[in-house]
């Protein structure tokens, strides 16, 4: 079984390269297959060649410690990155062999731990989902680096930092279309 890391990416080098640079580093970060999925909008101004080769060029530069597989979106009318998301929560899904997937905006930092964090937190219960982040609805949690301190709940979700069993993903899924 192999675990996939999906990052949702919108023309930010910058902020990809240290997300991969971040996954690399964390544990067991290297062992997972990374999936780096461009957006694009139909509303981008003029060419934007030199931005997608630039965006490339990061993937390019990681994948020959890891495994990196780059998506290039088409043009799509639809706001912020749910559509990519969406996407690559369905392709994700028909992937025969997958245990986790994890989806890692391309601004998002991860701490060394996270992968570690997520898989205890999963081994601990059955849960629809895991989230690496801190719920600002819950003021009274104290944030901890024990993969044991963590709260359950049924109300809060963010997709920064998302660990999904690949089978939790068929609800989620339906909702990839354009009504959506």
């Amino acid at each position: 079984m192999r675990d996939l890391v999906l990052i949702p990416s919108f023309f930010r080098p910058e902020y990809l390269f240290l997300c991969l640079e971040h996954i690399l580093k964390a544990a067991g970060g290297s062992e997972k297959e990374i999936w780096v999925s461009q957006d694009r909008k139909i509303e981008e101004p003029g060419d934007l060649s030199q931005d997608i080769g630039n965006v490339f060029r990061v993937v390019s530069h990681f994948s020959h410690s890891c495994c990196v597989r780059y998506i290039e979106r088409k043009r799509n009318p639809f706001n912020a990155n749910v559509y990519n998301v969406l996407e690559l929560y369905k392709e994700a899904y028909v992937t025969p062999g997958v245990r986790f997937v994890y989806l890692i905006e391309d601004d998002v930092l991860i701490a060394p731990d996270f992968f570690v964090w997520h898989e205890a937190v999963n081994e601990r219960g059955d849960y629809f989902c895991s989230v690496g982040w801190h719920c600002s609805r819950n003021p009274g949690v104290t944030l901890s680096d024990h993969a044991a301190d963590y709260i359950e709940s049924a109300l809060d979700f963010s997709s920064i930092g998302v660990c999904w069993r690949r089978a939790n993903l068929a609800p989620v899924i339906k909702h990839a279309r354009a009504e959506y």
